[in-house]
């Protein structure tokens, strides 16, 4: 009855009679949407509930993250002074260290996302590769720049590079990441 009531009410609003019944149920769903815009805190809640969707819980043990760098930048970029710190999660898939590490860069336009909100997606393909997977936080826009971003991933992949063997890590990114 849903694709036959859409294609009936799609012939009286305009959308050409041939299109796909499914196209006339996707024209009418999306119809909505107008009267929620996306807005960057909507996004941000949205992204950070990837980890509910995934096809399954994190299973792994989670390790929150947060570390100075200072003392192991030989030069700090005027602008960066005030942000020498990593802050992100480790998801070791098994008690003793994986020899390849995932540095999951998580998507989101820039604008949102987070590392706790990517858990899900990330515990799923860690242990399936079985690989650990480190997950960086980094700013996002428009509450800084792109530069940021930038700086925070390069120092988390530095603070990496230091515990485990830099050619056995696999970049792995979602959309912006």
């Amino acid at each position: 009855i849903y694709f036959p009531f859409h294609k009936a009410l799609g012939l009286r609003t305009g959308l050409h009679k041939d299109a796909s019944a499914e196209y006339h149920a996707l024209t009418t769903l999306m119809w909505w949407g107008r009267l929620f815009p996306v807005s960057v805190r909507r996004m941000r809640f949205s992204l950070g509930q990837l980890h509910v969707i995934s096809p399954a819980p994190v299973q792994s043990k989670i390790r929150h993250v947060q570390d100075d760098m200072k003392d192991f930048l030989p030069s700090i970029p005027e602008t960066q002074k005030d942000h020498v710190g990593i802050r992100g999660l480790f998801l070791e898939t098994s008690n003793k260290p994986s020899e390849w590490t995932i540095f999951w860069v998580y998507g989101g336009a820039f604008l949102s996302g987070d590392a706790a909100g990517n858990s899900g997606p990330a515990d799923y393909i860690g242990r399936a590769c079985g690989m650990d997977v480190f997950l960086p936080e980094f700013r996002l826009a428009p509450e800084y720049r792109v530069d940021d971003f930038v700086w925070d991933v390069c120092l988390a992949y530095r603070w990496l590079c230091q515990r485990r063997d830099p050619s056995k890590i696999l970049f792995l990114g979602i959309s912006s990441g």
